[in-house]
């Protein structure tokens, strides 16, 4: 139940590749409906249902991002001093070189968080009746290849 096909066929991907680990048959949603299913392009129900009955699931799982925000923030600097014996370093270019060198000045930098707040839910496809639910928040994901790391999310 995510808009953007690229995330979607990364998370059902390895969304399915858990579940064989797990000796579960996964199903893709991509697989059976048209990737512009969305609120305003929906199948009929019992369209959707037919195609849930034909494959003879016995759960249906919906992951669905329910809302995201970014969070702008400063990292202050740091400097870092490695100590030298004391005044050594004036007598030569060498000295005062490895003398200072060891000292290090990282600069502060802002930056901007992202989180994605993501909603799982499992359903009883004989009675439709849910059977399980979690909330899950990611923060700064590398890519659209998210790795689903969520402990019971299978």
């Amino acid at each position: 139940m995510i808009r953007n096909v690229t995330v979607k066929e990364s998370l059902e991907n390895q969304m399915a590749v858990e579940a064989a680990k797990r000796d579960i048959k996964a199903y893709k949603s991509l697989d059976y409906f048209k990737p512009n299913f969305t609120k305003e392009n929906m199948p009929s129900k019992d369209a959707m249902m037919n195609e849930l009955k034909g494959l003879k699931c016995d759960a249906v799982l919906t992951v669905t991002l329910i809302d995201k925000s970014s969070e702008t923030r400063y990292v202050p600097g740091s400097v870092t001093y490695a100590p030298y014996p004391r005044f050594t370093y004036y007598g030569n270019f060498l000295g005062y070189y490895n003398h200072w060198y060891p000292m290090v000045y990282d600069p502060g930098y802002v930056t901007t968080d992202k989180y994605y707040y993501l909603e799982s839910n499992l359903y009883n496809s004989k009675d439709e009746q849910l059977v399980w639910s979690a909330q899950s928040e990611t923060v700064n994901p590398g890519s659209a290849r998210l790795r689903i790391k969520c402990a019971g999310i299978l």
